[in-house]
């Protein structure tokens, strides 16, 4: 994975415009969160399903969109949780290495 993202791939056609405004992109991202927060699982599913049908973005854009909103919701989830005290930091940290390395 890490070989692959500094390889150049070509892009076929305009597959990183997604044809909508920024305004309707966050209402969407919002129900979505509202949704799956309600609902107790994560909002991947929904992003991707979403982005593909009512924005007509092309896969590739939709997938890397998704992984994208992983990392700011994670790091206030991981921020929350260190501060009440439920993550054991030195072996959360010794996960991620390794899951960064395996990756």
């Amino acid at each position: 994975m890490i070989w692959e993202s500094f390889q150049k791939r070509k892009m076929y056609g305009k597959v990183n415009i997604i044809s909508s405004s920024k305004f309707g992109l966050g209402i969407f991202g919002f129900v979505v969160g509202i949704f799956t927060g309600l609902i107790g699982l994560g909002g991947g599913y929904a992003l991707v399903l979403g982005l593909i049908h009512l924005f007509n973005a092309s896969v590739y854009i939709t997938m890397d969109a998704s992984l994208a909103t992983m990392i700011p919701l994670t790091i206030v989830g991981a921020a929350i949780k260190i501060t009440e005290g439920f993550v054991f930091l030195s072996a959360g940290l010794m996960l991620a290495m390794g899951a960064i390395v395996g990756a």
